[in-house]
């Protein structure tokens, strides 16, 4: 998908959107729409979160599970590991 300007979910049944890797075309995302997306608790980890530069409107209705938009995904559960050793 070279260009992904618009993006409109709605009624799936996922945890998380995005994992671990990223793709070229979310650069172009200029509108993302959630709604009753009801298990779903993350939509970006952070380090996706800065490829979203042309991101404008973020609509996100109706998904009673969301934990955060921008998650760390393992970054802090790292970090703590380090500091109890």
């Amino acid at each position: 998908i070279p260009s992904l300007q618009r993006l409109d979910l709605s009624s799936i049944n996922i945890h998380k959107i995005w994992h671990h890797s990223s793709s070229p075309s979310i650069g172009y995302l200029n509108f993302l729409q959630v709604k009753r997306c009801h298990n779903l608790k993350y939509l970006f980890p952070s380090f996706l979160a800065k490829d979203l530069v042309q991101l404008r409107r973020l609509q996100i209705s109706d998904c009673n599970m969301m934990e955060q938009v921008i998650f760390t995904d393992g970054l802090v559960e790292e970090h703590q590991g380090r500091n109890q050793i």
